[in-house]
């Protein structure tokens, strides 16, 4: 390779290279863009913008029944106001709900264990 055409290379590479860091900041800007339009209310001043969940108001996840979104408190992750089916209403992590960690308020561990007694 001559010198000419190792500096036509790398005259090349840097200009690719530079078209790339253009598209990574233009997808950053448009996903930026995206979620804005995805959040509500407009986060005050030093909040970051929070996500907004699925509806999930009347879906069942094992005995607990969603009834409605629990106010949502800044650093806290999105809770439920959920009924279980033996009548407990409590509040429950949307991430519990949707991962299957939580599904009842206790009352079918209570139950099983009343049965295993002699």
């Amino acid at each position: 390779m001559t010198t000419r055409e190792a500096c036509d290379l790398v005259v090349t590479l840097t200009a690719q290279l530079s078209l790339a860091r253009r598209q990574r900041k233009a997808y950053r800007l448009l996903a930026q863009q995206a979620l804005q339009c995805a959040h509500t209310p407009t986060p005050t001043a030093g909040t970051r913008p929070m996500p907004m969940t699925a509806d999930l108001t009347g879906r069942q996840f094992g005995s607990w029944t969603v009834l409605a979104h629990a106010p949502r408190v800044p650093g806290q992750k999105p809770t439920c106001e959920c009924r279980c089916a033996c009548g407990t209403t409590a509040t429950v992590r949307v991430s519990n709900l949707l991962h299957g960690h939580s599904r009842s308020c206790g009352c079918q561990t209570r139950a099983m264990l009343r049965e295993s007694r002699p």
